[in-house]
């Protein structure tokens, strides 16, 4: 990638600081993989089944039931098309709210990627860590994306152990 100076090198950090701040999150789904047998990934017409559009989305997935992750896979672009199902939409970086039910071009620069969240979603969101065992993760703070009713279940245990495995854990309905 070159020197810490390189754009490669904000992305991946982006990316990672990221990933520690929706540990929440992603924690609470992979629980709900192994409890309730639920997908972390999906494809859209698991959500969307009557919509026909959905169908042919082939390029892009929800994960869990809030984000819409839409992958950038060409090198040099700056935006891209994204396919948002009907509903309300908010851009995960801006906060801007975005009418479903139509394709738009979406940024994508070079450190980031098109993400949209589902209005109605609560997102749980620790502290930024360089690692899981830094620091405790709390404390987590809630993003919850209006115009639509909504629930999530949080999910925590000790975060170190497998004593979740055998039951110590909580889960936090919002």
């Amino acid at each position: 990638f070159g020197p810490p100076s390189h754009p490669a090198w904000r992305s991946l950090v982006r990316f990672a600081e990221l990933r520690y701040r929706l540990l929440p999150y992603l924690y609470t789904l992979a629980s709900r993989v192994t409890r309730e047998h639920d997908t972390m990934m999906r494809a859209l017409v698991l959500d969307f089944p009557d919509d026909p559009r959905a169908r042919d989305v082939q390029d892009q997935y929800l994960l869990g039931p809030a984000v819409l992750v839409s992958p950038v896979t060409e090198p040099g672009v700056t935006s891209r098309r994204v396919y948002l199902p009907e509903g309300r939409w908010y851009d995960f970086w801006t906060g801007a709210p975005v009418d479903g039910g139509r394709t738009i071009d979406a940024p994508a620069p070079y450190d980031s990627m098109p993400l949209h969240v589902r209005a109605g979603s609560i997102l749980p969101f620790g502290p930024a860590l360089q690692w899981t065992g830094e620091k405790p993760a709390d404390p987590v703070r809630l993003v919850v994306y209006t115009g639509k009713d909504g629930a999530f279940t949080l999910q925590e245990d000790d975060g170190e152990t497998d004593a979740h495995e055998g039951g110590a854990f909580s889960t936090i309905p919002l």
